[in-house]
């Protein structure tokens, strides 16, 4: 079997640029192997379609608004910082996307001059580590002036919405530490 296997067309028209208002008004496709058949349904209906047995995982971890918007400190251009992981002593490693290439040293100003993040080391694939300085502690800053991470596949001219910091995050997230929207778990509702 090959990967090109899985490739598909997926019009964009079909690709939902917003989460259902009402979250259990999501659909929902079932998928019963004993029988080999598909069920098209939407979330409300999954106590029904459980059975005593059946094993439901949560993840209870919170997303990070983690992507950060801001200047290159040396030429005033567009910059973004979307910090993946705290690999310790203040240094994060993160994605980074700015006017012009981006190389050690480089320096940027984000969330209103709230943080500063310098390039340390470029790992490949543009993920770079960033050492962070900022005038409160860097998940206070995140959750003050960070940006919801959307998946790559939602396209919006307008930018981000305020919804979007409590729609990508499941109702029951506890933890900070996601960098990603759970999206299995974003149609539960207490």
């Amino acid at each position: 079997m090959k990967t090109v296997d899985f490739d598909y067309e997926l019009p964009p028209d079909l690709i939902a640029q917003h989460p259902s208002p009402v979250r259990t008004d999501a659909r929902m496709m079932v998928v019963r192997r004993c029988d080999s058949t598909i069920e098209h349904r939407v979330i409300r209906e999954l106590p029904a379609i459980l059975r005593p047995g059946d094993l439901l995982v949560a993840n209870d971890t919170r997303v990070i608004p983690a992507r950060l918007c801001g200047v290159k400190e040396q030429t005033g251009g567009h910059a973004e910082v979307f910090l993946l992981e705290d690999v310790g002593s203040g240094k994060w490693s993160a994605l980074c996307r700015a006017s012009g290439k981006v190389r050690t040293g480089l320096v940027f100003n984000l969330a209103g001059g709230r943080v500063t993040a310098t390039v340390v080391e470029i790992r490949g694939g543009g993920e770079v580590v960033v050492d962070i300085r900022s005038d409160a502690p860097i998940l206070k800053v995140l959750e003050e002036a960070g940006e919801t991470p959307l998946p790559p596949y939602i396209k919006r001219p307008a930018g981000p919405d305020p919804y979007d910091r409590t729609r990508y995050q499941t109702v029951y997230s506890r933890t900070p530490g996601a960098v990603a929207a759970p999206t299995a778990g974003l149609h539960f509702t207490q």
